[in-house]
């Protein structure tokens, strides 16, 4: 008896023969040619363009080395790789090892012969693989237009086979909307993804619901009625007929919440919730423009708690200037009750103004027009019915009218005083309550841009988000 292995490997695309297919023929073939396998090696549910990908093929190989068997049988040369430079160097391996590879579809030929054929096969292999992936991506951007779903199911949704569409997920889906919710109410992912971790919810999958995650979900419209699919031509976002979690104008509130608070932070900028002040990481230095930072208490040494220039204790920066968070809080009070208790209130106290933060629609207008045009191909191909290119047709120059309504009030948005006064009110009278520092610290980045610290005169100055 030769002493052999088998290798099956079913891919994603599910046009092959089934593992349980591969291995009957194969155990037929072995007892007809006198084989006697020792070890299955099987891969399911993976592509063959990328050997890394594939764990059971990689031990087959390593478990070459140890002269255990003699012959690798495969069903056919596309089951071993559909990468030609891959299968060379594979099989290269394999011979230096002492093993051959017995293919139980394809003809047996000499050393020689086999050279070029393996070669040949592998290039067509790959081709086959090239075109297959092509027609796929093809195909699902074709599903995409007709806003049909594509992709996993996400959070709070369930995909229905026989409707072929998303349902809702009875246990996760209250957990996204009071995801949503909370957003709407200030609060940051991460600490959202906190209490998801302190109360164990994890997805359908075991996965948790991390900080990254749950801004993924926030930005992801399926959960307002939309599909998206990202193609190689970009961008396709259609309306669909699931039920949503949120309003659209919820979703678009959510989006602007989520494009001030990227705004107003700084590169790789710690989160709130790790922030110990409600001014922390907002205060600057005039001179060197760094940050000041908060020093903890020293209370064996009778020292109160301070901000102090991250540049001086650096050595980068001569102010040596340093305020005690008590004092510091009451001249920020000092400040805007002075803006309360006079008339042209921000430009009597000469407090720079900073221009609104803008949202810009243009990258999402442009994609929605391509989109548009995507589906004007697609009816003119015959993949769309006029009904069907129709509905699209609507949905797109809807929702592109939206944004460049909304792209046209941030070009004409101006300062309202009387609101401004207000929201200065609120914010005043949050910071002296017991709220929370992060409460406080989100109120204050709502209004104020940065706090500027001068060396000389010691004056402190705000500037204002318009």
């Amino acid at each position: 008896m030769k002493s052999a292995v088998a290798y099956m490997r079913m891919s994603t695309d599910r046009q092959e023969h089934s593992i349980e297919s591969q291995e009957r023929l194969i155990n037929e073939y072995a007892k007809q040619n006198n084989y006697l396998i020792q070890h299955l090696y099987i891969d399911e549910g993976i592509s063959g363009r990328n050997a890394e990908k594939r764990p059971q093929f990689l031990q087959m190989i390593d478990d070459s080395s140890k002269k255990y068997f003699e012959y690798v049988l495969i069903y056919d040369s596309s089951r071993f790789a559909r990468n030609l430079e891959q299968s060379l160097v594979y099989k290269s391996i394999l011979k230096k090892n002492g093993v051959s590879i017995v293919s139980i579809t394809e003809p047996t030929l000499d050393e020689d012969t086999s050279l070029i054929t393996d070669a040949l096969f592998g290039a067509m292999n790959e081709m086959y693989s090239r075109k297959l992936s092509k027609n796929v991506k093809r195909g699902l951007e074709q599903k995409a237009l007709r806003g049909e779903f594509c992709a996993h199911a996400p959070f709070g949704y369930n995909y229905d086979k026989n409707l072929k569409m998303l349902v809702l997920n009875q246990q996760e889906a209250p957990v996204a909307k009071y995801i949503f919710s909370e957003i709407l109410k200030g609060r940051t992912p991460y600490s959202i993804s906190t209490e998801m971790r302190e109360k164990n919810i994890r997805t359908k999958n075991g996965i948790t619901l991390e900080r990254r995650r749950i801004e993924y979900m926030i930005k992801n419209p399926v959960y307002k009625g939309y599909l998206r699919w990202t193609s190689s031509n970009g961008i396709i976002v259609q309306k669909s007929n699931h039920e949503p979690l949120i309003s659209e104008t919820e979703f678009e509130e959510i989006q602007r919440i989520a494009a001030q608070r990227a705004l107003r932070l700084r590169r790789n900028a710690k989160p709130p919730e790790f922030c110990n002040h409600w001014l922390s990481g907002i205060i600057y230095c005039s001179e060197c423009n760094c940050v000041y930072t908060y020093v903890k208490p020293r209370e064996h040494e009778g020292k109160k708690a301070r901000f102090r220039c991250s540049g001086q204790s650096r050595g980068q920066c001569s102010s040596g200037i340093s305020f005690k968070v008590d004092v510091l809080e009451k001249q920020i009070y000092a400040i805007l009750e002075e803006i309360l208790e006079n008339d042209n209130t921000h430009f009597c106290l000469e407090i720079p103004e900073k221009s609104s933060l803008k949202t810009d629609y243009s990258n999402d207008i442009k994609k929605l027009k391509q989109a548009l045009n995507r589906a004007k191909e697609a009816f003119l191909a015959g993949l769309d019915s006029i009904t069907e290119y129709g509905e699209n047709k609507k949905t797109l120059l809807s929702e592109i009218e939206k944004l460049e309504c909304m792209q046209n009030k941030n070009n004409h948005n101006k300062i309202d005083t009387h609101c401004f006064n207000a929201e200065i009110s609120d914010l005043l009278a949050l910071l002296k309550s017991n709220e929370n520092p992060i409460s406080k610290r989100e109120a204050f980045r709502t209004l104020v841009e940065k706090v500027l610290i001068e060396k000389n005169t010691k004056n402190i100055t705000l500037y204002f988000f318009a």
